[in-house]
């Protein structure tokens, strides 16, 4: 009989962590009419398997926050993903990749269009 192993966090995953600024901007606006392009802050943190993030924007020169995410890394793509559903985006997804140092993502629909492009930094 085999048990299943615990669920843990990929260190490759924890790159991650910390404190991103940047910028998310509206790709469709024929599907997102309201999008509005923002400034961007995104903490993430380890919470077991997944990874915790608090998404901040700019708002009269502070940051407010959005919400509160938890992704799943992904090792086979070297990506960190956030499905969800919701009224104005049904089984869109959220995600996140580093490339050249550098926090890439977006938020894409469920017939993989692209709603947002995020491109952020570590402060």
């Amino acid at each position: 009989l085999a048990l299943a192993a615990p669920a843990f966090a990929d260190p490759a995953g924890d790159r991650i962590l910390g404190e991103w600024r940047g910028q998310s901007l509206c790709t469709d606006r024929a599907l997102a009419p309201n999008c509005h392009d923002e400034i961007t802050r995104y903490v993430f943190t380890s919470a077991g398997a997944t990874y915790h993030v608090v998404a901040d924007k700019m708002q009269g020169g502070a940051f407010v926050t959005m919400g509160e995410m938890d992704f799943v890394y992904a090792p086979a793509d070297a990506r960190w993903t956030y499905r969800f559903d919701s009224a104005a985006c049904p089984q869109c997804t959220w995600w996140f990749r580093l490339q050249d140092g550098a926090l890439v993502g977006g938020l894409t629909s469920q017939a993989g269009r692209e709603l947002r492009r995020v491109s952020a930094t570590r402060p």
